[in-house]
C-alpha cells in the first residue's frame, strides 16, 4: 500500500460526501491487488489516507473493533439473556462509515430537487452558445439518467424539465426548428431529449464551442459557478466590477466629447464661410476672400 500522501494514494474530501464511494473502490482495488483479506487490515488502512479528524471519527464506530459482545436471548432450556461474541467485518464498518455522510450512499446519490435546481439555474441563463448547451446537457443526463435509472422520475417528465432548462430566448429558436422536422408531433405532447438536442444542435451552429475565458481542454474560469454541494452544476456569469465600469463610461464620455468638439468646430467653419461669402456678395466687386486679385 502506498504511504499517505503519495501521488498514487487515494484521497477523499469530507466536505464532498458523493466521493466516499469512489474513495473505497480505489481503496479496495489497492487491498485486493495487495491480497489483504483481513478485516481488521482491511479497516486499518481504510483509514491511513484521511485527515485526523475523519481517522478519529471512523474509528471510533463500534463496527471498526473486530469483534462485539452482544446481548442475545439464552438457548432453551435456559432462560433469560446471554452474552454472544459477534464478528465485525470490513463490510459492516464500511456500511457504517457510509451512513454518517449524507448523500453518499449509493440510493440517495442525486434527487429532484438537484435537478429542479440545475433547470432553474440555467433558464436564468438564457443559453446562448453550443458550449453552455453541450454543458447542460451533460449535466442534466447526469441527473437525469440516474433518476430514471431509479424509478424517480418518468420519462415524459424528464423530457419537459429539459425543455425549460433551456430558457425562452433559445427555445423559441429550436422549436422552429422542431416543427420543420418533427411535424408530426402533435401540440401538446413532448419531444424526446433527442429531438430536442439535435435541434438545439442546429439551432445554436456556429456559436461559441468552448465556454467563455475557457481554452480548448482547459477548467471553466471562475466567472462560471457550478453548485457542488447540489450536484448540479450551475453557471453563472460574474458581473463586470463597479471600477471597470467607470472606466468603460469615462472613455465612452471623453470619446463622444471629441467627436462633438471636431463637429461643431466643423460647422463654425462653414458658418464662417457661409458669411464671408454673403458680405462679398453685397459689398462692392472685390477679390473673393481668400483668392488672389486678378
Amino acid at each position: 500500500m502506498p504511504p499517505r500522501g503519495h501521488s498514487s494514494a487515494p484521497a477523499f474530501n469530507a466536505k464532498d460526501p458523493r466521493e466516499l464511494n469512489r474513495y473505497f473502490d480505489e481503496i479496495e482495488i489497492m487491498l485486493n491487488t495487495c491480497e489483504i483479506t483481513d478485516d481488521a487490515e482491511r479497516k486499518r488502512h481504510a483509514t491511513r489516507y484521511v485527515d485526523y479528524d475523519t481517522v478519529e471519527q471512523w474509528r471510533s464506530l463500534p463496527e471498526y473493533q473486530p469483534r462485539r459482545i452482544r446481548q442475545v436471548p439464552a438457548q432453551p432450556p435456559a432462560t433469560g439473556m446471554t452474552e454472544e461474541e459477534q464478528e465485525q467485518t470490513y463490510e459492516m464498518w464500511k456500511g457504517a462509515v457510509i451512513n454518517l455522510y449524507p448523500g453518499a450512499a449509493e440510493e440517495h446519490r442525486y434527487s429532484l430537487a438537484d435537478l429542479d435546481r440545475l433547470v432553474h439555474n440555467n433558464s436564468l441563463n438564457h443559453l446562448q452558445s453550443i458550449a453552455e448547451f453541450a454543458d447542460y446537457n451533460r449535466r442534466f443526463m447526469q441527473l437525469s439518467g440516474w433518476l430514471l435509472a431509479h424509478n424517480k422520475i418518468g420519462e415524459i417528465e424528464r423530457n419537459r424539465r429539459y425543455r425549460d432548462g433551456i430558457g425562452d430566448g433559445t427555445w423559441n429558436k429550436i422549436q422552429m426548428r422542431l416543427n420543420v422536422v418533427e411535424s408530426s408531433v402533435r401540440p401538446g405532447d413532448s419531444y424526446t431529449l433527442e429531438q430536442i438536442k439535435n435541434a438545439a444542435e442546429f439551432s445554436l451552429y456556429g456559436t461559441e464551442t468552448k465556454l467563455p475565458g475557457q481554452s480548448h481542454g482547459s477548467e471553466p474560469i471562475k466567472g462560471y459557478v457550478r453548485d457542488h454541494n447540489s450536484d448540479s452544476t450551475s453557471a453563472r456569469k460574474q458581473s463586470p466590477k463597479k471600477e471597470d465600469i467607470e472606466v468603460r463610461m469615462d472613455n465612452f464620455e471623453n470619446s463622444v466629447l471629441d467627436k462633438y468638439q471636431a463637429i461643431q468646430k466643423q460647422i463654425e467653419t462653414l458658418l464662417q464661410q457661409t458669411r464671408d461669402q454673403q458680405d462679398f456678395n453685397r459689398g462692392p466687386r472685390r477679390s473673393p476672400p481668400n483668392s488672389a486679385p486678378g
